[in-house]
């Protein structure tokens, strides 16, 4: 039978108040628990992300081209309008 996480953690605490300096085996077991969360919480962000980038592999270089094209267009038409595409601002075409 498996033991569930918030029993082990509640088990292991209280074992913590039986032993002749608690407070510092509390302090190491918080340290250990804090490190196991985090270790697990890495992991799965990086399932997460790794996820992402096989889902996205093949749709984000067509839409950066999609894009690309669609900017290039724009700078055309603007510039036929007798200005300049710029990302950070427009100015008269020279």
């Amino acid at each position: 039978m498996a033991i569930k996480e918030t029993e082990l953690h509640s088990s292991l605490w209280a074992s913590c108040d039986e032993l002749p300096d608690a407070s510092q085996y509390k302090e190491d077991a918080c340290k250990n628990l804090m490190c196991h969360f985090v270790t697990e919480s890495g992991k799965s962000k990086g399932l997460f992300l790794k996820g992402l980038e096989e889902r996205y592999a093949e749709a984000l270089p067509a839409i950066s081209k999609q894009a690309e094209a669609l900017s290039e267009k724009v700078a055309g038409h603007l510039k036929a309008m007798g200005l300049v595409w710029n990302a950070f601002d427009m100015e008269p075409a020279e």
